[in-house]
């Protein structure tokens, strides 16, 4: 740093776009680089299954009445195409932002656009005020078991393990975009279709939004298609076969 005459953050550049690849493969690909730590991971990650949280069917979520982390095991059957599969979010606290634009009055009863662009956090708690928008994954699957279907969404970190890229990435490869809607492809990225037909555990959260509007649409913690968690949790005597 003392001896850079210039920096450069988070740029689109070559270097920073292969420096973020090999981050990537870094931290999700080579993190069983030794026996031990990959048996931690495994081991941290069963844990967070099989001890975490409760084992429940589609078909009972719902009727759930206090806000907690849920297991389901189904098969991912549809992602759907009608809703973005990313949004814009605040670069300090993750949430999302809006954009718009200020409007000042004429005399004429007529408006001008006295600012464009204005950039604010929807997170009431975000004193944020150099505010950068990050594009993240908020991907909405179509999860299946034996009693029925549900909507979840998978977000950043889950995402980018499974594609080793991230959300903007993806977006600078498919730039053929639907404007009637923000990330609304006329058809979904390539890397998606490796998650259909595929059965995972996930684990769930059922919040306080979930119940007090009776939302069906439930955010992924984490998710794992390992057929040892898999099977521990038949073995348990959570799943029906």
């Amino acid at each position: 740093m003392f001896e850079a005459s210039r920096l450069f953050m988070n740029s689109d550049i070559d270097e920073i776009r292969e420096f973020k690849e090999r981050y990537v493969e870094k931290e999700f690909s080579q993190s069983c680089s030794s026996k031990h730590s990959c048996s931690q991971v495994i081991s941290n990650v069963e844990e967070q299954f099989l001890n975490a949280g409760d084992f429940v069917y589609n078909a009972f979520i719902s009727s759930i009445e206090v806000e907690k982390k849920v297991v389901i095991v189904g098969t991912v059957i549809a992602i759907s195409n009608n809703k973005p599969w990313y949004y814009l979010a605040c670069n300090h606290c993750k949430k999302q932002i809006e954009e718009r634009s200020q409007l000042v009055e004429k005399e004429d009863g007529s408006f001008d656009v006295l600012d464009q662009n204005i950039i604010e956090c929807t997170n009431g708690d975000c004193e944020a005020v150099d505010i950068t928008p990050i594009h993240r994954y908020k991907i909405p699957l179509r999860v299946q078991d034996s009693t029925g279907t549900v909507s979840c969404t998978l977000f950043d970190y889950e995402a980018i393990k499974l594609f080793k890229k991230t959300a903007k990435q993806l977006l600078d490869v498919y730039t053929k975009v639907d404007s009637s809607t923000e990330g609304g492809f006329q058809t979904l990225p390539a890397e998606f279709d490796t998650l259909i037909n595929r059965k995972f555990a996930f684990q769930i959260k059922v919040s306080s939004y979930n119940i007090a509007n009776q939302s069906e649409n439930y955010g992924i913690s984490m998710l794992s298609s390992d057929d040892d968690i898999l099977s521990a949790l038949e073995k348990n005597g959570k799943l029906m076969r």
